[in-house]
């Protein structure tokens, strides 16, 4: 690698874009992203971003996190490429999911960028290797008051998924198993289902419905609260931890029994930061899955020995003119160069979302 390539200055662009979203209940809500764009003087771009929903005051904090960052880099490329390290060490302490959400979608673009200009994806950058993975459709708010489960079921094995996950814990353990059963239905084999109860069931509710589901699932999802997990006894797999954002909190699910443990970059606070802890994890035998942010975890997951398949949400597609999608046998690849994806700059850097923009 050329070093005056990563000594380079780079113009900075933050964006605060909305995106309107369907929650339970049939409400609507709105995700709020910290958007980044960095632009190399020969004219190649890198985008990362971060979100939350319905959470302006955490993202007014990670936006100006972000602008503070980018200056304290001084928009040098090598050193956004370690923003991790200095959200780390300028913060210390005080550093909370807004802190590293900014830093996320800075190192984020960062990557992107560098990958663009050496014309290779992201995965390689960091010491991976091109693996398909099979995707999940989220299918995560369908409603539990909908009657049409298996309809929408169908409808994501049409679009060639071989695996989705379905919201549990809103109603009794044994009626949420019935609804499984009839899911599996539609995805008779075994691991194709993943339940995710979002915490909301005490251990004696969680392991009634664990019991009542026979076909195994792929996993099942936040069952209980974290230091309730190990007083769960469950015939499949656990899965949890996407809320984590701190390598000893998620160590310690591991500890107590998490047989999947779900990342999510943007609680984590970067691509670094996500593939130091999904190593140690693959280290100690648990497999690693992402949670949403599903452009850049098709690199995340390629860069580990002990993958989980990818989640397929379409929230955030409003951000991009590509979006990934499965192959006929449900298979996503990751492809490059960077992350592969191309954003919709004229939506993001419009003029009434750019907050913060640092010319070359």
């Amino acid at each position: 690698m050329n070093p005056g390539l990563i000594k380079q200055r780079v113009a900075v662009t933050i964006s605060n874009v909305e995106l309107p979203v369907y929650l339970p209940s049939k409400k609507m809500g709105m995700i709020q992203t910290v958007a980044v764009t960095l632009t190399s003087p020969d004219g190649h771009n890198g985008f990362g971003y971060s979100y939350f929903i319905n959470n302006p005051e955490t993202i007014r904090k990670a936006t100006e996190t972000a602008i503070w960052l980018a200056e304290a880099a001084r928009s040098e490329l090598s050193w956004l490429l370690n923003v991790e390290r200095l959200e780390e060490t300028l913060y210390g302490e005080r550093a909370d999911m807004a802190t590293r959400a900014a830093a996320n979608a800075l190192s984020v673009a960062a990557w992107d960028l560098l990958g663009r200009q050496l014309g290779v994806p992201c995965y390689q950058l960091w010491n991976g290797h091109a693996q398909p993975l099979l995707g999940f459709r989220s299918g995560y708010y369908w409603d539990t008051a909908e009657s049409s489960a298996e309809e929408k079921a169908q409808a994501a094995l049409a679009d060639s998924f071989r695996m989705v996950k379905v919201l549990v814990g809103q109603d009794t353990p044994l009626a949420d198993a019935d609804r499984i059963r009839r899911i599996q239905q539609v995805f008779p084999e075994p691991e194709t289902v993943i339940a995710d109860a979002f915490w909301n069931w005490s251990v004696d509710e969680a392991a009634r419905f664990a019991a009542a589901v026979e076909t195994p699932l792929l996993w099942f999802e936040d069952p209980v609260p974290y230091e309730q997990l190990g007083s769960l006894v469950s015939p499949h797999v656990i899965g949890t931890g996407e809320s984590l954002g701190t390598l000893g909190d998620v160590i310690a699910v591991a500890q107590r029994g998490a047989g999947r443990v779900l990342l999510d970059i943007g609680r984590i606070g970067g691509p670094v930061r996500f593939l130091e802890m999904g190593r140690m994890l693959n280290s100690m035998g648990v497999a690693v899955g992402s949670h949403v942010y599903v452009h850049q975890s098709l690199h995340l997951l390629n860069a580990l020995t002990m993958p989980s398949p990818v989640e397929l949400l379409d929230w955030w597609e409003p951000l991009y003119l590509n979006n990934p999608k499965p192959d006929a046998d449900g298979l996503v690849m990751a492809a490059g160069p960077g992350l592969g994806f191309e954003p919709d700059y004229d939506r993001i850097n419009a003029s009434h979302c750019v907050v913060h923009r640092v010319p070359l």
